[in-house]
C-alpha cells in the first residue's frame, strides 16, 4: 500500500525564505519569498515592514515588555503570523548556506537597532 502525501496548500508546511533589504534606523522590509518558481527556485510572494523606532519600541514597554530578549520574542511571534496570514499556510524559514533568509538574521537586524532603547533605562 502507497504512503498517502499531504498536498492541499491549506495544511502542508510551506518552506520559506524572508529576505531582508537594507535595514534603515527605524524598520526593515523582508521580502517573502517561497520554492515555488522554476524547478524549485525562489520567487517573490510579497513584502512586509517590520518597524522597530523609539515610539514602536516604548509602546512594547507600555505593554509590559522589558527586555531585549522579550522583545525580539514579541517581534517573531508578529513577523511569522503576519506572513502566515499572508501565505494562508503555516511555514518553516528555511535560510540558505550563508543564514540568508532565516530567523538568526532577521532578528539579529531587529536587535541591532533595539537594543539602545533597553540600554537606556
Amino acid at each position: 500500500m502507497s504512503e498517502k502525501t499531504d498536498t492541499n496548500p491549506f495544511t502542508s508546511v510551506k518552506k520559506v525564505r524572508l529576505l531582508p533589504d537594507s535595514p534603515f534606523y527605524n524598520n526593515v522590509d523582508l521580502n517573502i519569498c517561497d520554492f515555488g518558481g522554476p524547478g524549485g527556485s525562489l520567487r517573490q510572494r510579497g513584502k512586509i515592514t517590520v518597524d522597530y523606532s523609539e515610539y514602536d519600541i516604548r509602546q512594547l514597554k507600555s505593554e509590559g515588555i522589558r527586555t531585549v530578549e522579550e522583545a525580539l520574542d514579541y517581534y517573531r511571534r508578529k513577523i511569522y503570523a503576519t506572513v502566515r496570514r499572508y501565505l494562508l499556510t503555516e511555514f518553516e524559514l528555511e535560510a540558505d548556506e550563508e543564514g540568508s533568509g532565516g530567523w538568526e538574521q532577521i532578528l539579529s537586524i531587529i536587535e541591532e537597532h533595539i537594543r539602545q532603547y533597553f540600554q537606556q533605562e
